[in-house]
């Protein structure tokens, strides 16, 4: 699995007839907040990981946009199919 360049972000909207994204200032307000910026890293098969910091540091939100929940703005995420990823909250 790598990341490159990635950046993510919270509360993106939809237009619900077109299925595109709603800029900031457009719609009803919708505020576009980054919560990762720039992270890179590259992990082999086999290779185990855990992610620690204190609250609200984005570890939640780097899992999130590992598994695509987040919005994806910039960069790109590569998961192999022979990957698993498991976590625990």
């Amino acid at each position: 699995m790598s990341l490159e360049n990635v950046y993510s972000q919270w509360n993106v909207q939809e237009d619900k007839d077109t299925g595109e994204d709603i800029e900031a200032g457009e719609g009803d307000g919708a505020v576009m907040d980054t919560v990762l910026r720039d992270v890179n890293f590259t992990l082999e098969q086999n290779d185990k990981v855990a992610v620690i910091g204190k609250v609200g540091c984005g570890k939640t939100s780097l899992l999130l946009t590992i598994l695509k929940e987040l919005c994806l703005i910039k960069g790109t995420i590569k998961v192999s199919s022979r990957n698993h990823i498991s976590y625990a909250e």
